[in-house]
């Protein structure tokens, strides 16, 4: 669930906004996709009454395990903006944390072999008070969300001047390239930008 805007302070912007990566849905999709088969499997042999009822309760189950991991995955964000990093969770309740960019001591990103083949990892973020590091798991494209919190630590750093709107619209592209922004969200940012 993206940041609603209500939630952003005064000229605060949203940079990055990612759910975890698709593949933490592979495991309940697998088990979901098993117990159908094994279910057409037992009508296709004609199995027992008994059977086929603890097989429509395994199909049930599979896909109740689908859904409910859908719906946690459609609630889980990373959100980088302009001046903080908010990860948001839950269904019922949520829970909610943020970290000012202000108090960010170091960024770094961990991918393992599997990971870098789906283009996945995990984002470190150490801030200055916090007793350890928070990670952040199954973040898609570690790396460039690590070079863009990089960035707003720099230009925070810097002074945190204002960009110009070629200068914006020259660090929109980038992400798009990068894969950060979809086209989608990069026309939508675009648009904004230009005040359409």
């Amino acid at each position: 669930m993206p940041l609603p805007a209500r939630a952003l302070g005064e000229g605060e912007e949203v940079v990055v906004d990612v759910r975890p990566h698709g593949w933490v849905l592979a495991w309940p999709l697998g088990m979901a996709g098993l117990a159908v088969v094994i279910a057409a499997v037992g009508a296709w042999l004609r199995v027992p009454r008994a059977a086929a009822w603890v097989l429509i309760g395994l199909v049930a189950v599979g896909l109740a395990q689908l859904l409910a991991r859908y719906a946690r995955w459609r609630a889980t964000s990373l959100v980088v903006t302009t001046q903080r990093v908010v990860r948001r969770s839950g269904i019922v309740a949520r829970r909610g944390q943020e970290i000012p960019l202000a108090q960010i001591s170091d960024v770094s990103y961990r991918q393992g072999l599997f990971q870098r083949l789906i283009r996945a990892g995990d984002v470190r973020i150490e801030a200055a008070g916090w007793d350890a590091a928070e990670v952040f798991h199954a973040v898609p494209r570690p790396a460039a969300v690590e070079r863009e919190i990089i960035r707003l630590l720099a230009e925070r750093r810097a002074g945190g001047g204002v960009l110009s709107l070629p200068e914006q619209l020259a660090r929109l592209d980038d992400l798009r390239r990068s894969g950060v922004l979809s086209p989608a969200e990069f026309e939508a940012s675009k648009a904004r930008l230009l005040g359409r």
